[in-house]
Formats: C-alpha cells, structure tokens, sequence
C-alpha cells in the first residue's frame, strides 16, 4: 500500500499520506469507521498493540513518517 501527497512542508504532506492509508485501509475494508468521540483527552492517548505483520517497506516508510512527523511510535 502506498501513498503520496503534496502539501506546503513536510508535515503537511505526511500527514495527508497518513491519511490517504486510513482511507485506502477503510475502504479495503480492513478497519471500521469511526463512530467514538472526536476529541481525546491526554490520559486516553495510549492504545493496545494490534498484532499483525507488515511487509519490510511499509513497515519502513510508516517508521520514517512517524519520525517526519516528530511523533512516538
């Protein structure tokens, strides 16, 4: 799965390639619309893990998003 946008600076365009795979997921039907609360509080930002694989590239390229966007992974 890849994707590739443009944006005004680099955060702007990871951040609507990011974006370009949650749709492409949604549609692939891989994960569920979201139906919860838009705004998240502090204390909620931790998640589970999601056990799965990913092939090396994608793998790699969400690693260098992540660390384009100054985000923890």
């Amino acid at each position: 799965m890849r994707a590739r946008e443009a944006g005004s600076n680099k955060k702007t365009a990871g951040a609507s390639a990011a974006l370009s795979i949650v749709r492409q997921l949604f549609h692939l039907g891989v994960i569920e619309a979201f139906t919860g609360v838009t705004t998240v509080k502090k204390s909620e930002t931790e998640f589970d893990p999601i056990e799965g694989q990913l092939v090396p590239e994608l793998s790699e390229e969400l690693r260098q998003t992540i660390k384009e966007l100054d985000t923890e992974l």
